[in-house]
């Protein structure tokens, strides 16, 4: 039996105020918190931190900094599972607070450092 093992992704914080949010090409009022998920999967999965913190609340980039450190950020501890993934699904959503919460499944990629798991989840709220 293979043990999941379960992170928070805080950093991430998926909050569409569009008051709040930097608001770009991509972003619109119709964008759900469900596309700006996997938008940043999408750009995890290339280890495009630029299209990852784009999507990165106000607070969240005040948090973390520039784009650089954020990356760097990322690429260490449990989020680096994230950077490069093979597959990733949202496994369920839900609100709580009038926030929107998403579990998602990865399934990283194959290089050496990251083959030990074979699945990590995580939190996006």
């Amino acid at each position: 039996v293979n043990k999941m093992d379960v992170f928070t992704f805080p950093f991430i914080i998926i909050v569409v105020i569009l008051s709040f949010i930097e608001i770009s090409d991509a972003l619109s009022p119709a964008t759900s918190p469900e596309q700006i998920v996997l938008s940043q999967l999408l750009s995890l999965q290339k280890d495009d931190m630029n299209g990852v913190y784009e999507f990165a609340s106000p607070a969240n980039k005040q948090r973390t900094g520039d784009v650089k450190t954020f990356g760097q950020m990322v690429r260490s501890g449990p989020y680096k599972y994230l950077v490069g993934h093979k597959k990733a699904d949202i496994m369920l959503a839900s609100t709580i607070a009038d926030s929107m919460q998403y579990l998602v499944r990865v399934v990283p990629s194959d290089n050496s450092e990251n083959s030990s798991k074979r699945e990590v989840e995580y939190w996006w709220s």
